[in-house]
């Protein structure tokens, strides 16, 4: 209603349209900030440069549906999150929560960020000696995890009332009627396609992607390939656990995709993976 009401647009599919594409925009300083904290500004900027001009983003963006909202808070989340555990900001770690409990009201594969937030916090202790941090760390993922409560109130108590609805998007893609074996292997070759979308193929979804071509372009994919590489060398040199952290988000991210148990024709997604492109 309010870009119908600024652009005179009415309500309509070219107000939606704005909408979504607004979000991207806007998801644009994020990525920005988090190339800043995981490099310097000169990543930020290309970081930023690469995302805004990417295929991936542009297309869940400009579909008019609430694909970009995936990335949009996953990039806010992850953010505040990482820039909380290196500052030990307090709040940070409360913008970091209500940006997740904000996130969880929107695409339902953000569903997947408690998780992203959890592993988040077990790397940094494990790679943290002292006890003393290792108990702040806990202390921080509660203020995260209290705020973030507060902030999904609202929908947790329609989860209470409407289990089956509430996980109807979720858990249909889920329930398979197959055997832990057969489950397992539709699981790993899931995983493999969803991991071969970035350099090879995104999969056959022709209502936002266009079929069977990489979610990156050529330029993009040869630097994702090379700096992963320079990123597992890094990690193996200095240990920094945020480095760890950038590698198990692609795999992390990529889940409400790779989870299409029972419709394993519709991954790779370029929507339910949308928050990959934030990593990547």
């Amino acid at each position: 209603f309010l870009v119908a009401t600024l652009f005179g647009t009415g309500i309509s599919f070219l107000s939606l349209k704005l909408g979504t594409a607004l979000i991207g925009v806007f998801t644009l300083p994020f990525v920005y900030l988090l190339g800043k904290e995981f490099g310097n500004p000169v990543v930020g900027f290309f970081a930023m440069f690469l995302f805004g001009i990417s295929y991936w983003m542009n297309v869940i963006a400009r579909i008019g549906l609430r694909f970009p909202l995936y990335p949009f808070f996953a990039a806010g989340t992850l953010l505040f999150l990482t820039r909380g555990l290196r500052t030990a900001s307090r709040n940070d770690f409360l913008l970091c929560g209500l940006l997740l409990g904000l996130g969880l009201h929107g695409y339902t594969p953000f569903r997947i960020m408690p998780f992203v937030v959890l592993t988040a916090f077990m790397i940094f202790i494990l790679h943290n000696n002292s006890k003393a941090i290792r108990v702040q760390a806990l202390q921080w993922l509660t203020i995260v995890a209290v705020t973030a409560l507060i902030v999904f109130l609202p929908l947790l108590r329609y989860w209470m009332e409407y289990p089956e609805v509430f996980g109807l998007r979720a858990f249909s893609r889920l329930d398979s009627a197959g055997t832990f074996g057969s489950l397992a292997g539709v699981f790993f070759s899931n995983l493999l396609n969803a991991l071969l979308m970035f350099n090879v193929d995104d999969g056959n979804i022709w209502v936002n992607s266009l079929p069977h071509r990489p979610a990156l372009d050529v330029v993009t994919g040869a630097f994702f390939v090379i700096g992963l590489v320079l990123l597992i060398l890094r990690y193996l040199r200095q240990r920094d656990w945020r480095d760890l952290f950038l590698l198990v988000l692609i795999p992390l991210l990529l889940m409400p995709s790779v989870l299409s148990l029972a419709y394993p024709e519709e991954n790779p997604a370029l929507n339910r993976a949308g928050g990959a492109a934030v990593a990547a």
